[in-house]
């Protein structure tokens, strides 16, 4: 169960990372920039409080998914 719970929050999180990321989400003419970028990053602080509050073996997961994604971008925008 810990395993499903930690994949939902990584899921619901890169949605907010996306959401909070598209240029077009933030439209110039409706003056409501705060919410457009409010709203997402509120949810994500939400998700990654709940995912570091996770018993132990849920965090080791956290630990070596973040690690592989740090892995990741290294290798695609610095080499």
């Amino acid at each position: 169960m810990r395993i499903a719970n930690f994949g939902a929050l990584t899921g619901f999180q890169l949605l907010y990372l996306s959401v909070g990321h598209q240029p077009h989400s933030i439209r110039p003419r409706s003056g409501d920039c705060l919410r457009h970028l409010l709203f997402p990053l509120t949810g994500l602080l939400v998700i990654a409080y709940v995912l570091f509050a996770m018993d132990k073996a849920a965090n080791t997961i956290c630990a070596w998914v973040a690690c592989g994604a740090i892995y990741y971008l290294v290798l695609t925008f610095v080499l």
